[in-house]
């Protein structure tokens, strides 16, 4: 569990084999939200534990929660293809839920959150992590889940959008070329980023060096 200590304080009240439950708090706006993070086993008699201890959560809980991860159990049989799913073990997830009174979060992106990574007849997909998934499916075998808490951008930092108009310029595809070809030490996950990140500043260059005069007529 990763956070960023500049934006959040975050108070860990409780740990488990299957869960870390925390209270956080944004530093700018001084709100507080609850957040149970899951990773549950592949046993269905062990994820009771986990049930419980969710259930005892919520008895005890003030303010505002959400419980989100890995949670390695469907809730129906639409969630999961190229395997059996039986009724029994989604009972006790489904209960959870109910008792607790979550409402799972719409989210976009991969509807099927997890994949063996098998081929052929062998491949099985799941939907078993909850809380707005991202990312289409890549070298890993679970999609990542990001929540936006605030509503809008932190720090008041403007996005970046891409125009069309850069690829007509003749070195476009040299210095994005170059960007992409440079080596990066990490996981294929930092990799993406740190080129990714690299891309978006030469084309931020790029626009400055070409295209600074039309901004300014336009302001103008």
């Amino acid at each position: 569990m990763v956070w960023k200590p500049q934006l959040y304080e975050v108070d860990i009240k409780e740990v488990t084999e299957q869960m870390i439950h925390n209270t956080v708090k944004h530093r700018g706006n001084r709100l507080s939200f609850n957040v149970t993070m899951v990773y549950g086993f592949n046993e269905q008699a062990a994820r009771r534990r986990l049930w419980d201890n969710i259930k005892q959560i919520r008895v005890k809980l003030d303010g505002p929660w959400a419980v989100m991860g890995d949670f390695n159990c469907v809730l129906s049989r639409d969630e999961r293809i190229g395997s059996k799913v039986t009724m029994v073990e989604t009972r006790e997830f489904r209960q959870c839920i109910k008792v607790c009174g979550l409402k799972e979060l719409r989210s976009s992106g991969a509807f099927f959150t997890w994949n063996n990574k098998q081929g052929g007849d062998s491949r099985v997909y799941s939907m078993i992590d909850r809380v707005g998934a991202f990312m289409n499916e890549g070298i890993y075998d679970h999609c990542p889940t990001i929540i936006n808490w605030e509503g809008r951008n932190a720090g008041g930092k403007r996005q970046f959008k891409y125009f069309n108009m850069w690829s007509v310029i003749l070195e476009f595809q040299t210095r994005v070329k170059e960007v992409w070809e440079k080596e990066i030490q990490g996981t294929q996950m930092y990799k993406l980023v740190g080129k990714l990140n690299r891309t978006k500043n030469v084309l931020q260059r790029l626009n400055k060096e070409r295209f600074s005069n039309v901004e300014k007529g336009l302001k103008q």
